[in-house]
């Protein structure tokens, strides 16, 4: 709905089709040669069709939740960091 809100349009996906690489770059908006490097890392699970390598959307979208619940982890973070160096500076003020 936020992708319809901000003029974006959508694209629905079976869920058991397989994606092909530049499929699944695209639904995560990062190059193909970005998506490739994270599939021989092994941070998105695949599978081969031939020599090609296949995505499922489920996976993909796992992988993309994470990766935001984990940026969302790190900015908490350093907000906490930062507050606390602030409120360490004015009680030395």
């Amino acid at each position: 709905m936020l992708a319809l809100s901000q003029g974006k349009g959508i694209s629905l996906i079976p869920r058991q089709r397989k994606l092909t690489t530049q499929e699944a770059a695209d639904l995560v908006d990062i190059s193909r040669p970005t998506l490739v490097k994270l599939l021989e890392y092994g941070r998105i699970l695949f599978e081969m069709a031939g020599r090609h390598h296949k995505v499922s959307p489920d996976v993909l979208l796992e992988y993309q939740r994470q990766t935001r619940a984990n940026r969302r982890a790190a900015l908490d973070e350093l907000t906490q960091d930062a507050a606390g160096e602030i409120e360490a500076i004015l009680k030395a003020q």
